[in-house]
């Protein structure tokens, strides 16, 4: 059933990456309101489903799990510092889009790679948590093309996409173990904190704070009624 379950987390993310030149369109009209709401739904996913994920694997690892989610927040914050300032060195723009791009591929795959063991049983509740993970992945897709514009459209979406089906091969390779799964896990977490509130949420002056409350209200209530 997990193989099955993450084929489809690879489609979906392999899907949304492709989609992603079309939500930046659709970003562009309404760019606060969106970025707000995918704010929203990223938060809830986090206090709600992530953190006690992270909980759970402090069954095995004990509070050691905990600096491994330290651990991976430092490290995306390392590699953004990284690729802000080749991108200011002169000919440094390839290797910025390489750290982005890299870090971004890697963060697809290795949730590909264990989502699905963190699922709950109940299917309606899986569809939404995969849709809501879809919606983060676009979300960091319409800043990469922000960022590097159609060199992303052309090339980079491409790696991304590839990178959700390695996770997937990677998967029928070698089936996860569950130390394995908490350890990534933790790792996510600490990446996608700093990806949720340091990214995707709007600057103060740009943000809509009725817009993120119905994503987090949302998923709060789709957490509830499905449960």
């Amino acid at each position: 059933m997990e193989r099955l379950e993450t084929l489809i987390i690879a489609l979906v993310f392999a899907g949304a990456h492709m989609a992603s030149p079309w939500a930046f369109r659709v970003h562009e009209r309404s760019r606060h309101t969106v970025g707000s709401f995918s704010g929203g739904l990223a938060a809830a996913y986090v206090f709600l489903h992530l953190i006690p994920e992270i909980d759970a694997g402090g069954e095995l690892l004990g509070p050691r799990i905990y600096f491994v989610t330290l651990v991976g927040l430092s490290l995306y914050y390392g590699l953004e510092i990284l690729a802000h300032r080749k991108s200011e060195e002169a000919g440094g723009g390839a290797i910025d889009a390489g750290i982005h791009i890299g870090s971004t591929a890697l963060y697809t795959a290795m949730l590909v790679f264990t989502l699905a063991a963190q699922l709950p049983d109940r299917p309606g509740l899986t569809g939404f948590f995969i849709a809501t993970m879809a919606v983060h992945l676009i979300t960091g897709d319409v800043g990469l093309q922000e960022e590097f514009g159609a060199r992303y459209v052309t090339r980079y979406r491409f790696v991304l996409f590839a990178s959700a089906w390695a996770g997937f091969l990677l998967s029928l390779v070698r089936v996860p173990h569950e130390v394995y799964i908490d350890i990534i896990t933790a790792l996510l977490a600490g990446m996608m904190l700093f990806k949720v509130f340091r990214k995707e949420l709007p600057e103060f002056r740009d943000a809509r704070f009725a817009a993120f409350l119905a994503g987090m209200l949302l998923f709060l209530g789709a957490h509830l009624a499905l449960e």
